[in-house]
């Protein structure tokens, strides 16, 4: 069968697209971040447990923050081990197992003759041995206790209002910490404008400038209230504050230090 200009009629072809889809996670991301993704795109709606905030209102979007942000922001805070280090909106808990991990460096000293003793190089260099397979170690290394076998007199806390992601970070802290670790983990699911600052003596943020501004009166109070209290802002400064120490937090970003002694005692204009 032809048509009038001798062509053979056009036929139409039906094709089925396949549905599209998000790429695949990284192998090795854990429960609690991958969630925290599908929450950024909105594949899984945000659950709240505070009467005040209305179903998915979360005020401070995922963004996760680099273990070496982490690393940094932890080392700036310098937490020492009797330390209590509370991370508000804690996400999948990284900050926490930094804190409860962290060693603090240990300083050189010299010998009778003013060279420095190579016995007490700073132990820092030593955060390595638990992030990396054990297979990794030399057979010959010192039997020195490592992260697994040496209680921990640090405490962190962990504030996360999304009850979904507060479920995945416990799990995923029960996974990569030891028992007596664990332990030493406080979560909390809430708001972090309601709870109670008081036992932290350390505090890392990780939040937006208009959060740390609705954060800055709490905030001003608990670090003037008992002296040796230290917080750490990661991305964003705290409005109208100056930090006592500023360094990079990763290629981008950048960690700002608080103490008290830092912070002026005078109520704000």
């Amino acid at each position: 069968m032809t048509t009038s200009n001798g062509l053979p009629p056009a036929t139409t072809t039906s094709i089925a697209l396949a549905p599209l889809t998000d790429p695949a996670p990284p192998p090795d991301e854990n429960p609690a971040t991958a969630l925290l993704r599908a929450r950024a795109a909105g594949i899984v709606p945000a659950t709240v447990v505070d009467d005040n905030h209305d179903e998915g209102e979360i005020e401070a979007p995922f963004v996760p923050c680099s273990h070496d942000a982490v690393r940094a922001a932890v080392t700036l805070l310098d937490p020492p081990s009797d330390a209590v280090v509370m991370d508000l909106g804690c996400g999948d808990g990284r900050v926490l197992v930094e804190a409860l991990r962290y060693i603090r460096p240990q300083p050189r000293r010299q010998s009778s003759d003013g060279a420095l003793d190579r016995e007490h190089v700073p132990a820092a260099r030593s955060w390595w041995r638990s992030w990396v397979p054990t297979s990794w170690a030399k057979a010959s290394a010192p039997a020195t206790a490592s992260h697994a076998d040496r209680p921990p007199a640090r405490r962190a806390i962990g504030v996360e209002l999304d009850r979904a992601v507060y479920d995945a970070c416990t799990t995923h802290l029960r996974t990569v910490l030891t028992p007596t670790e664990f332990a030493h983990v406080e979560l909390r699911c809430g708001d972090m404008y309601r709870t109670d600052l008081a036992p932290a003596t350390h505090m890392v943020l990780y939040l937006l400038p208009s959060c740390l501004a609705k954060l800055e009166p709490r905030l001003r109070a608990w670090l003037l209230d008992k002296a040796g209290r230290v917080l750490v802002t990661v991305g964003y400064s705290v409005p109208a504050w100056t930090p006592e120490a500023v360094t990079p937090a990763g290629p981008v970003l950048m960690a700002f230090r608080y103490s008290q002694a830092g912070l002026d005692s005078r109520a704000p204009a």
